[in-house]
């Protein structure tokens, strides 16, 4: 009998818990996403019944946009410089995203807003610094392996390395998220951009072994991504939450770019001289530059506050 694509689903999940009943399929040990045992023993833990899981969904998906939306009005009110509009600042902001928007009238905004983000120097200099950003990550995701074989280091230990980058990873992104909230983020950034050159380099003078590996893993790890909520912070400090989207896209963009060129000069380079030392060489001096470019950034928000008061009139 023809199933119905909606009757999939549940019906996936009653065959599941029915599993008691059908031991004896002979399509047993047919390819599926997720053995059907596993199903059937993850659903009596939670003690759910296969029509909880399908007519709770909509329930779920309702609670998640509540609290984006939360989220959304959380950082507004946050990103209003040392609360002094208070409750006025959320029932604007709430205002402003109910208000009826014209098409015209939000492609207007939409050009005007990357109007100004293209002549904000700090935003530029953001964009080239996490372009650099972009680079270095690649690089190393992509031929450290490669260049600890070359130096003779075992495969265990370059897997260990990767592994002990993305455990740092999470915790360096809470870190400075946190930092971030209480100190320059620009200066922050700064300072990752300057600590990952100055570990590239002390990875690059020291003697290859698994104890150096395993250090420059970690110190990386901490410094991989809290770059990001670094950033963010920043471009809604300097333009609002409106358009924080776009406006980190491309900043992001910026930040693939580099990730390409990366990947694609370290090969080069390798191919060309038989070895990573230029591509190790230039990770530091791009590094050295986003530093530079961070620190001196101008992160004021003149430009996206005269906006902002613009479109709120």
């Amino acid at each position: 009998m023809p199933v119905r694509p909606s009757e999939g689903p549940r019906l996936g999940l009653e065959a599941a818990v029915d599993l008691d009943h059908h031991e004896s399929r002979e399509n047993d040990d047919a390819p599926g996403i997720l053995p059907p045992q596993l199903i059937a023993h993850v659903v009596s833990v939670l003690g759910m019944t296969p029509r909880d899981i399908v007519d709770g969904a909509p329930v779920l998906k309702q609670r998640l946009e509540q609290f984006t939306a939360g989220l959304s009005e959380g950082l507004t009110v946050a990103l209003d410089p040392g609360g002094q509009t208070g409750s006025r600042a959320r029932v604007r902001a709430r205002a402003q995203r109910e208000r009826p928007v014209a098409a015209g009238e939000d492609a207007r905004s939409m050009a005007e807003i990357l109007r100004r983000a293209a002549g904000h120097p700090g935003y530029l200099a953001m964009s080239v610094a996490f372009f650099a950003c972009g680079f270095q990550l690649m690089f190393i995701t992509a031929y450290l392996p490669q260049y600890l074989a070359i130096c003779g280091v075992s495969p265990a230990t370059s897997a260990s390395a990767l592994g002990l980058i993305g455990l740092g990873n999470a915790i360096g992104s809470y870190v400075f998220g946190r930092l971030g909230a209480r100190h320059s983020p620009k200066r922050l950034l700064s300072a990752i951009y300057l600590l990952r050159t100055a570990v590239i380099a002390a990875f690059l003078l020291a003697p290859v072994s698994p104890t150096s590996v395993s250090a420059f893993a970690a110190c990386m790890g901490l410094l991989w991504l809290g770059v990001v909520p670094l950033v963010s912070g920043l471009i809604g400090g300097m333009f609002g939450m409106r358009y924080f989207n776009t406006l980190f896209g491309l900043v992001f963009l910026s930040h693939q770019i580099g990730s390409f060129m990366g990947a694609w000069l370290g090969g080069l380079t390798f191919d060309l001289t038989g070895s990573f030392h230029t591509a190790w060489s230039a990770m530091i001096v791009i590094g050295l530059c986003a530093a530079t470019l961070q620190w001196f950034m101008d992160d004021r928000a003149e430009p996206a506050e005269g906006f902002l008061r613009e479109q709120a009139a």
